[in-house]
């Protein structure tokens, strides 16, 4: 029997009355598909002092927002790396004391570079559940790394029912390869949102640093390698190390100006900064 002869034969009355709770079920579903769609990541909020980081242990997995505010008097960031069931924190530590930069069971997935002072920097980022470590790599003065000093952190992310959030829309893209940055579209002033892949075969990073008026990047590059007097830049934020594949959607706030892009992370071959193998692009934002 056909669905118009079945009506018929019972009524359309009755045959709505049977199919309503189906339309229902099926509205209830789409908008439900529709809320997890526009949930916004979880917020993860990091605050780091001299040296330390205060944040939650734990977060539920998904896309998480990692904002970072720095109330230190040195910059600092928060390097985000997942370890494989078995792994430890100090584990990771060790093998990096001995030249180990990219172990196979750690996967680093980026996190929030130097902020502009007073201003904090954020990335977003899918978290699978796991243990993560929270390191900072920067150097003081006495060319200690932070994480030496301390600071280091577990961060477990648990299993979630909840909807998992989405995507970012972005502004455009920023590609990181051995060794060099490609952009997809020019920057412009004001806020918005990148895309960070690695494309490389090997971590990669990227620092956005402006540089002071009448200042060179010759200059910067000095500074960093010294630490001696006032820099002659500021951070303008960035992300930290991805392994291949990896990726960040990266929120920007610039002002006009003469900027850097640079990857300081140590090549897996000879250890020496990628910047010292040419990953280093300039660029105006106008």
């Amino acid at each position: 029997m056909t669905r118009l002869a079945l009506a018929h034969h019972i009524g359309l009355p009755t045959v709505t009355a049977l199919l309503l709770p189906f339309a229902l079920l099926e509205c209830r579903s789409r908008a439900a598909d529709a809320s997890a769609s526009e949930t916004p990541p979880r917020e993860l909020l990091v605050t780091t002092a001299d040296f330390a980081f205060d944040a939650p242990d734990t977060i539920e997995s998904g896309w998480v927002r990692v904002r970072l505010l720095n109330r230190g008097s040195e910059p600092h960031h928060v390097q985000l790396v997942r370890l494989r069931e078995g792994h430890t924190v100090q584990e990771l530590l060790d093998q990096m004391k001995e030249g180990n930069v990219a172990p196979s069971w750690a996967l680093f997935v980026g996190g929030p570079n130097v902020p502009k002072p007073g201003s904090t920097s954020e990335v977003a980022v899918e978290l699978a559940p796991g243990n993560y470590a929270m390191l900072c790599f920067i150097r003081s003065g006495d060319h200690v790394p932070h994480l030496a000093k301390g600071m280091t952190r577990l961060l477990t992310v648990i299993p979630t029912t909840k909807p998992q959030g989405r995507e970012p829309a972005v502004d455009g893209r920023v590609i990181l390869n051995d060794y060099s940055f490609s952009l997809t579209t020019d920057l412009r002033p004001g806020r918005q949102t990148i895309r960070v892949e690695n494309a490389g075969p090997q971590p990669h990073e990227v620092v956005f640093i402006r540089l002071l008026p009448g200042k060179t990047r010759a200059e910067a590059l000095a500074w960093a390698r010294n630490r001696v007097g006032q820099p002659p830049f500021e951070f303008a934020g960035g992300t930290l190390a991805l392994s291949p594949g990896g990726e960040n959607f990266l929120t920007l706030d610039l002002v006009p100006g003469n900027y850097v892009l640079v990857c300081f992370v140590p090549d897996v071959d000879d250890g020496k900064p990628h910047l010292a193998h040419g990953m280093i692009r300039e660029l105006v934002v106008k």
